[in-house]
């Protein structure tokens, strides 16, 4: 079911799911007026075969095309293959619980994608440079199954950034809005 009036939220059919998916998630998606299609993605650490990921992928893709809406990836070890999928993809592409390194973030965001950063960022200092690198306005933050509170996320990206909490949920704020409007 969709969340309550006014809550802004995203819909897919994460790569994890992609063995139990039907038809009728799709629709029941395009049903909910997301803002946002996804998670969706490819991931070589699930159980999926990575053929069915791929073939949900690609129809969120669509789904996400027709809506005009922007798509929420998970990616985990499979950018190889999931980039080429995103040749040419018109809507905002926001690359969720990124983990990658500097070099990866820097061949995403010249690409136009932006990035979002949770609680690992506090773990891996390949992580920790690329937030450090990425631009300001190709940059969220996240909690997903994250026990911190977003607050204490704010303030280790700022820290790493060299900037303050504020001037960062400036940043992050002026991007949601420039991605997925008011």
């Amino acid at each position: 079911a969709a969340p309550p009036a006014g809550v802004r939220f995203s819909a897919g059919i994460h790569p994890w799911d992609a063995e139990q998916a039907s038809e009728s998630w799709l629709e029941t998606i395009r049903a909910m007026r997301p803002d946002a299609i996804g998670e969706t993605g490819l991931d070589r650490a699930a159980r999926a075969e990575g053929a069915l990921q791929r073939e949900w992928f690609v129809r969120q893709r669509e789904l996400a095309r027709q809506m005009r809406l922007p798509l929420v990836v998970h990616c985990v070890r499979a950018y190889e293959e999931l980039l080429p999928l995103l040749k040419d993809f018109p809507q905002p592409v926001v690359f969720h619980g990124f983990t990658g390194s500097a070099q990866l973030a820097r061949r995403l965001t010249d690409r136009g994608f932006s990035l979002s950063f949770g609680e690992t960022v506090f773990r891996s200092p390949k992580t920790r440079d690329a937030l450090a690198s990425v631009p300001g306005d190709r940059l969220f933050l996240e909690t997903d199954c994250s026990p911190l509170p977003i607050e204490a996320i704010y303030a280790e990206a700022a820290a790493i950034r060299g900037t303050t909490t504020e001037r960062l949920q400036e940043e992050i704020e002026t991007n949601f809005t420039k991605i997925f409007g008011r």
